[in-house]
């Protein structure tokens, strides 16, 4: 018998077998082993079809190594990396809630193109947060009612529970969730309070009593043969009870005593899995399973593996390790011990939510670890999570730093006292005073405030109501004083009059202008310090808290929004503007002239609004605001125009008075017409369904962006598997919305003028002999992406339209980027039939190449897989249908014509077979895989000069 202590052994017989141990790989679904100590839980346990990806262990890996060539080394690295990447999209399409992407919009990112890496690392932030923040999630029900989920889960209680959870864990109730629970709360409701042989096996395996091991145990046919424990072991087994941080009483004797009597190790581990499995009640209730599956999910792991043990989640367990190391009663414990205390603030400063969650990951023991080994513990979470943010950074970890408490400051911004204006603009210290000396002074004038009990008006946050109305009174001559001053009682002008007298300055018109333009400034930047962008800024090395209100507002003109960007709020804005059932469509088209007019102005940097609206000489762009406000009270005649969507021809009732208001305002009025909570929501809930479509992609769209060495974000594994799927659609998308600009363009156009460019490429395949067509293929999708932006922000008026043309500029940039690994998608006419090319030219260290061409138009789909090895041309055709097949033949029969009367190659040849798709696996198989046996090396324009032949042959055969 061997009994083990915390730090000691003490041998007797090990009457032992490793029975249990190889038993454990023996139960269902070859489910692999995951002990307490290599199980990566949350993220890098991702499930699928009810098991968990775990990662193989280095002896594994280098056993499995063996005999690999360095070429199949790296495909095998790529295959897993592929393989980790789909993972990390499933995962987040099972765990993202409406919620987490709303905010995440909210911080400025579009979850949707985010790698996944990043993805992963601000879900989890925002997860952490939200408990932290004690906010109550309100819960959507659009992912499926609750009587579609009591039949999946066959009872209405069970489905109550699970909602209610859910909820509560901000997780969202998709279908693939859905089918998980029915599984695992079958096998949950069957388990029985294990016996000593059970337990004996779930302890000395390092079991977690999650539900499949819980099973696994229940059946293993485990026993345990009882040996006397001698009464000298008693302190001993004191001192583990202590350390593991339980009371030293009779309950916990016993337990210890058990474990020694059954001949299993006496450890902190073991002893705190031996209570938190006594503490488990059977049979598992409905509450219980909903509780433990929802925090498995949150773990990123099937409820299949709930711990039945633990009913908080990742994000639950963080939050109260904040708490708990925060806390009065730690540091009050460490009065008296210097460098207890010195351990305790560099812990608090280390300590953040999302450090919290990646230390859980790793499975470090925070309940019983001393202080020096969780700040070392702490450092390597943190050094992770800033690795995420900062990829390849040597200071990382320092930058991240930065990050948080630039993020922390631009939050607390807005709600900072309106007062702190006042000295800021008088003496005019936007050159001089840094967001960080600004926000000081700001917070200190709060604080003030809030001792004084006082109300006070902030920079940005909109006041209450009851704050608006004493605000109102004691500012009731403000009016007054702007008519004596001869300026108009605009809303800017009113709240720089109250600025100045919070700080008991002089009101006068210059000083009036002052701080309105202090107000315009600082308000613009704090409305840009968005976590996305401060993100982007210390990537970019600058510190925002360092630079002043100048250099910012110098920083953010010089680095304007992305077309990504751009495009996006302009979908946006459409999609809300479409469900104002009260806006007419002459309206409607009014705001988007608006819109684009506000943009375009933003986008030239304050160019005179004379030259970019198409107006009359005394309409200005702040009468069309004007009337737009006050639409519902003013009579309109809304007429549409070339470039903006407006024209001169705008009737306002005699008593509407010109108002001159600035590009915040016009913002504010697009705003009111088109924002609110449901529809953003809405909108939301649209982006989030393009989450977990992208969750459904094939492996091949992951490789295809890492070939072309693009992130692997949901949008461009959308992007990718279309293109693959079916390249054709997007030049038929190009050619539908070109045809649709020119004739917009031509019912407007006066005659002799001309019709915008868009150069036809139909027939850029036939150049691939040529020594410019690379050159020419770049130019055509640069140009193209071009076009496409024109298109989509100042064309489409539907929201529908824009998100096509977003996705149509996706590929465009794929395919440009795989130009560089001679991948091409090259469209062509076949008849009257728009067909896309797929075109892939490798080429060996000999004289092999290959040549992979697919083509697609409409139903038809055909293959090429053509290999030259030397001067001889070998490979198969390969078709989906009978027909395609039979059409296939006449083609094979043209390009062996071709080949054999081509004079710039002396190449030899025999007609290429046609198989069906079915056979494709089979002729694969015999591909020539390695090329590095042959010396010279093959010219690389015999390889285009090869597809250029195959396409002509395609083209000839469907009768061009």
């Amino acid at each position: 018998m061997k009994i083990t202590f915390q730090n000691q052994t003490i041998n007797e017989n090990d009457n032992r077998t490793e029975s249990n141990r190889t038993e454990k790989n023996n139960w269902g679904k070859d489910k692999t082993w995951r002990s307490k100590k290599s199980v990566n839980v949350n993220f890098g346990a991702v499930y699928e079809s009810g098991q968990a990806a775990v990662p193989m262990s280095s002896l594994e890996k280098e056993e499995n190594n063996k005999g690999k060539s360095l070429m199949e080394l790296q495909q095998d690295a790529g295959n897993a990396n592929v393989a980790l990447q789909q993972n990390y999209m499933t995962l987040l399409s099972h765990t993202m809630s409406q919620e987490d992407y709303a905010k995440a919009c909210e911080d400025g990112f579009d979850p949707r193109e985010l790698d996944q890496d990043t993805a992963v690392t601000i879900v989890d932030k925002i997860k952490a947060e939200l408990v932290r923040s004690g906010q109550q999630i309100a819960g959507y029900t659009d992912d499926i009612d609750m009587d579609t989920l009591a039949a999946a889960v066959g009872s209405d209680t069970l489905a109550r529970s699970i909602e209610e959870q859910f909820r509560s864990a901000d997780l969202p109730l998709t279908q693939e969730n859905i089918n998980e629970l029915k599984s695992a709360w079958d096998m949950a409701a069957s388990l029985k309070e294990p016996e000593e042989g059970a337990v004996s096996y779930l302890v000395d395996n390092g079991l977690e009593p999650e539900i499949w091991n819980l099973y696994v145990a229940e059946n293993s046919g485990a026993k345990v043969q009882n040996n006397d424990v001698p009464q000298e072991l008693q302190e001993q087994m004191d001192k583990v009870i202590a350390d593991a941080g339980l009371t030293v009483n009779d309950e916990n004797r016993q337990k210890a005593q058990w474990l020694i009597s059954a001949g299993l190790p006496l450890t902190t581990d073991t002893l705190q899995q031996l209570v938190e499995l006594d503490g488990i009640s059977y049979p598992v209730t409905e509450d219980a399973f909903a509780q433990v599956a929802a925090a498995a999910i949150a773990e990123g792991k099937s409820p299949m593996y709930a711990n039945l043990g633990r009913q908080d989640t990742i994000y639950e367990k963080a939050d109260k390790m904040l708490q708990d190391w925060f806390s009065d009663a730690k540091w009050d414990a460490t009065a008296e011990n210097l460098a207890a205390r010195k351990q305790l603030e560099e812990i608090r400063l280390r300590m953040t939510a999302e450090v919290n969650v990646k230390l859980l990951q790793s499975d470090f023991s925070i309940d019983t670890a001393p202080m020096e080994q969780l700040i070392e513990a702490l450092r390597k979470a943190e050094a992770e999570v800033a690795g995420k943010y900062f990829p390849g950074e040597s200071q990382a970890v320092m930058k991240y730093e930065t990050y948080t408490q630039a993020v922390q400051v631009a939050s607390e911004l807005p709600g900072l006292p309106a007062g702190v204006l006042g000295s800021y603009g008088l003496e005019q210290k936007a050159a001089t005073e840094t967001v960080s000396d600004f926000h000081k002074e700001g917070a200190a004038m709060q604080k003030a405030y809030e001792e004084a009990g006082e109300r006070y008006e902030t920079l940005m946050t909109a006041p209450r109501s009851d704050l608006g109305d004493s605000i109102r009174k004691a500012f009731s001559n403000v009016d007054d004083i702007l008519t004596d001053m001869s300026l108009e009682k605009t809303q800017e002008n009113q709240r720089a009059v109250r600025i100045l007298a919070y700080n008991s300055m002089k009101i006068t018109p210059e000083n009036i202008e002052k701080i309105k333009e202090a107000d315009r400034q600082v308000s613009a930047v704090v409305d840009r310090l968005t976590p996305k962008n401060v993100l982007q800024m210390i990537r970019d090395g600058v510190n925002p808290l360092e630079k002043t209100f100048d250099e910012l507002e110098a920083y953010f003109s010089q680095n304007p929004q992305s077309y990504e960007e751009e495009a996006e709020d302009y979908s946006r804005f459409l999609y809300q503007l479409e469900r104002k059932k009260d806006v007419t469509e002459e309206e409607r088209k009014a705001y988007i002239g608006i819109y684009r007019m506000v943009h375009q102005v933003e986008r030239e940097d304050g160019a005179a609004v004379g030259a970019v609206v198409d107006t009359g000489a005394e309409l200005q762009f702040s009468t069309l605001l004007a009337a737009a406000r006050s639409r519902r009270t003013s009579h309109m005649d809304w007429k549409v125009s070339e470039n903006t969507g407006l024209t001169q021809e705008i009737h306002l009732s005699e008593n509407n008075i010109s108002e001159q208001i600035r590009m915040g305002m016009a913002k504010e009025v697009l705003t009111e017409v088109s924002d609110d909570d449901e529809s953003r929501a809405a909108y939301d809930r649209e982006g989030l369904q393009q989450m977990r479509e992208a969750g459904n992609t094939t492996p091949e769209a992951v490789e295809l962006l890492q070939r072309g060495e693009l992130p692997t974000s949901a949008s461009n594994l959308l992007a990718a598997q279309a293109l693959m799927d079916d390249p054709a659609e997007m030049f038929g998308n190009l050619r539908r919305y070109r045809e649709k600009y020119r004739q917009e363009k031509e019912m407007l156009q006066t005659a002799g003028s001309e019709v915008p460019a868009g150069t036809e490429t139909s027939e850029l395949w036939e150049q691939l002999d040529q020594q410019n067509f690379a050159e020419d293929y770049r130019t055509m999708l640069q140009n193209t992406a071009e076009d496409v932006e024109t298109m989509s922000l100042e064309q489409a008026d539907e929201h529908l339209d824009v998100k096509q043309l977003q996705l149509v500029h996706k590929q465009l940039r794929l395919a440009e980027s795989l130009q560089a690994k001679q991948e091409y998608f090259l469209p062509m006419y076949l008849g009257e039939q728009l067909a896309g090319v797929h075109l892939t030219l490798q080429q060996g260290v000999g004289t092999a190449g290959a040549v992979e061409i697919r083509v697609n138009a409409g139903d038809m789909e055909l293959e090429a897989h053509l290999q030259v090895k030397g001067d001889t041309i070998d490979g198969y055709l390969v078709g989906n249908t009978p027909e395609e097949v039979t059409k296939l033949e006449k083609t094979s029969d043209i390009f062996l014509e071709w080949i054999q009367t081509d004079t710039s190659a002396d190449w030899k040849a025999e007609k290429l077979p046609v198989v069906s798709s079915r056979d494709m696996t089979r002729m694969a198989a015999g591909e020539t895989k390695n090329a590095d046996t042959i010396e010279s090396r093959i010219d690389t324009k015999q390889l285009y000069r090869l597809a250029k032949g195959f396409l002509q042959a395609v083209a000839d055969s469907s009768g061009k």
